[in-house]
């Protein structure tokens, strides 16, 4: 069973820039428990991990993205492992975090915490979604089954 725990907080920052211009730092987070997997080749969304970030005048265009699975683990039988990508309104950004066992078929399969940490461009003026991608290397089904998140800090 998946549970979703999503909660959003502002913390106002004042620069004194100018005439007391004030700016917003916010941070938005996502996580996941319980059992997750994808036998997809081809980036997917991984479920509950996806926040939605609201469009409202001075917001900050730029946010730093961080994803962190610390337990995954995947199974197969060509050097299996996975990938994990985020996406800002459904354009998938450069940066990956992936992993791949060292041998052909693993006699078992370790865990490897993988962890992703991107600066990223939101539209300006505009609703922004961002979503974790997954998908399985060389035909591998990932699997994750412990706590995983993602935080969005704007600034």
């Amino acid at each position: 069973m998946k549970k979703l725990i999503a909660f959003y907080f502002s913390v106002f920052c004042f620069f004194g820039l100018g005439m007391g211009t004030a700016y917003a730092s916010s941070i938005f987070y996502a996580e996941t428990t319980g059992f997750l997997e994808t036998a997809s080749g081809t980036p997917v969304d991984l479920p509950g991990l996806s926040v939605t970030i609201p469009s409202w005048s001075n917001r900050s265009d730029t946010a730093l993205v961080t994803v962190n699975i610390p337990n995954p683990y995947a199974v197969g039988s060509n050097f299996p492992g996975g990938l994990f990508q985020v996406a800002v309104n459904g354009v998938i950004q450069r940066a990956i975090s992936t992993f791949t066992y060292t041998q052909q078929v693993p006699a078992s399969f370790a865990r490897v915490p993988a962890t992703l940490v991107t600066k990223v461009t939101l539209p300006t003026n505009q609703i922004a979604t961002i979503q974790v991608k997954w998908s399985g290397i060389r035909g591998s089904t990932v699997r994750v089954d412990s706590p995983t998140a993602l935080s969005v800090q704007l600034f």
